[in-house]
């Protein structure tokens, strides 16, 4: 919210350059990261499904769907071909600790609990408890990182298939979890205590954003395998292991 030209320049005009060096070159096939914050308040009573209206309520969404509607409109002009992922809440890393996310200042509540768990944060910081939910804290799907590697290598196979057609796709879980129940599920997890404080809510923050999942199930066969404990416990192993690296 407070410094949309970014997301302008490399969601907006990134992709048309992206697209038209493409369309230069002869590359027809797109598998592109869209995300579920595009529906805004839109699935706060009904998990969105693709058909659920467009409302993009920050300039990060915004700029999303706009390359949604580019790569669109080179299909209908050019003849390219595409799968476009709607990415719900993405969280986690390799169950081995291997490897996850390297963002010293991650904005994320997942990567922010297990922070502030480990001592690295002074305090986990919830944003608004007002919000229209059970409980007053935003609520979101959570998927596991390696669920969403796993539907891009079932979008590569079927983009490349012949029964291809261009489609859209939600990624997630269709279960939706509160940040206070994000945060009573992490305490459990970790074992430990974890010091948090309720502040004003962030402009730009739908209430609710769940997903419904049926399309990508049928047409790709695909659904998701880890669990909200994994999720958050492959990150704390990951931060455990990866120490001042990612700090």
């Amino acid at each position: 919210m407070e410094n949309p030209i970014k997301y302008f320049d490399a969601n907006v005009t990134g992709m048309h350059n992206v697209l038209s060096v493409m369309q230069e070159e002869g590359i027809k096939k797109v598998l592109f990261s869209s995300t579920a914050s595009i529906y805004g308040n839109n699935c706060g009573t009904e998990a969105a499904t693709e058909d659920t209206q467009v409302a993009p309520v920050n300039p990060y969404a915004e700029t999303k769907h706009m390359g949604e509607r580019m790569i669109h409109w080179f299909k209908e002009a050019y003849g390219f071909d595409y799968v476009i992922f709607r990415y719900f809440n993405v969280a986690g890393a390799a169950m081995d600790a291997s490897n996850g996310l390297r963002v010293k200042q991650p904005t994320h509540i997942i990567p922010n609990i297990n922070k502030t768990a480990l001592g690295q944060n002074d305090m986990l910081k919830i944003f608004g408890e007002d919000y229209d939910t059970p409980d007053g804290s935003c609520i979101r799907d959570y998927i596991h990182v390696l669920d969403l590697a796993a539907a891009h290598v079932a979008g590569f196979d079927y983009i490349f298939s012949d029964k291809a057609s261009s489609e859209i796709f939600n990624l997630g879980t269709e279960k939706g979890y509160s940040v206070k129940e994000i945060f009573a599920v992490a305490e459990k997890v970790v074992e430990k205590k974890i010091p948090v404080e309720i502040v004003d809510r962030r402009p730009g923050d739908p209430a609710s954003v769940l997903a419904k999942t049926d399309k990508v199930k049928k047409i790709l066969g695909w659904e998701t395998k880890y669990s909200l404990e994994e999720i958050i416990l492959s990150d704390y192993k990951w931060r455990i292991k990866a120490g001042d690296s990612i700090l």
